[in-house]
């Protein structure tokens, strides 16, 4: 039986794709099995479910392998919360939604159930939910863009600080405040937007090679938990080079976390102002 769950751990797509039945099981699965018997709940998020779907029904992961793949995450998820959903449900679990809101905890927990129902029905999810999120995940994402773009002629730091204080006056009481637990999104969006505005060789959110960014930037949002995210994306595993932020600590390799438990050398997320 599990002890009360106190560090939230949420799994990018390509770590549950290193479990597929076809590639050797990780070493550092069994890890992750004693962690969770030790506070830690391990999650998918629900942006790794909508991939996991497209690349099903893509014939990238086999249905035959599915079996096999639900038995090994079943050793170490939570399963009162195998899938963790982002975005509102974030909000509300850290006290930041506004007065009148009706979300409950419950309801994001059957939020996440269905998800992972999702998952085991993941042909006939495709043709129905899948696609239809996930291109109201990349309209978001772009359109975020044409936002802080219309808002703002400037790309210095003027538009993080107008960020941050923006965050911080829709919460005021919110302790730690948003622009601590949403600082590392920001700040990565800031250089991306900042990329975006170079005419030569700048960032290009409308670019098709560029879509699946829109569904890993929700990656972010878990950070304001806090919790950790585990995930092999160099683009996320280098930020500390570039980007001032504790939370690029929390961006992880699964071998790289289960070295920090087994040492007990920063094992689980703390905000420095908590």
């Amino acid at each position: 039986m599990r002890t009360n769950v106190k560090h939230k751990v949420v799994l990018d797509t390509c770590v549950v794709r290193e479990l597929l039945p076809h590639s050797e099981m990780p070493s550092w699965v069994e890890t992750f099995i004693l962690m969770s018997k030790k506070g830690y709940s391990f999650s998918l998020a629900d942006g790794t479910v909508l991939e996991l779907i497209k690349q099903i029904s893509t014939c990238q992961i086999r249905l035959e392998d599915l079996p096999k793949l639900f038995v090994t995450l079943e050793l170490f998820l939570d399963m009162a919360e195998p899938v963790l959903p982002g975005k509102v449900d974030l909000q509300g679990r850290i006290g930041a939604l506004r007065k009148g809101h009706n979300w409950t905890l419950e309801e994001s927990l059957q939020t996440g159930l269905r998800y992972w129902e999702m998952l085991k029905n993941p042909v006939l999810e495709y043709n129905i939910t899948a696609p239809q999120i996930i291109d109201d995940e990349i309209d978001s994402y772009r359109e975020m863009f044409n936002k802080t773009a219309a808002q703002s002629l400037q790309t210095d730091e003027s538009v993080l600080i107008q960020a941050f204080n923006v965050l911080d006056r829709q919460c005021p009481d919110l302790i730690p405040p948003l622009s601590t637990r949403m600082e590392l999104q920001i700040k990565y969006f800031y250089n991306k937007f900042k990329s975006s505005s170079l005419q030569q060789k700048g960032y290009n959110p409308l670019s098709n090679k560029n879509s699946n960014d829109a569904v890993d930037f929700d990656l972010f949002r878990y950070l304001s938990l806090p919790a950790f995210v585990i995930t092999f994306e160099k683009k996320y595993l280098n930020l500390s080079g570039f980007i001032d932020s504790i939370q690029t600590r929390w961006l992880m390799k699964p071998n790289d976390l289960c070295l920090r438990w087994e040492k007990n050398v920063e094992p689980f997320p703390i905000f420095s102002s908590s």
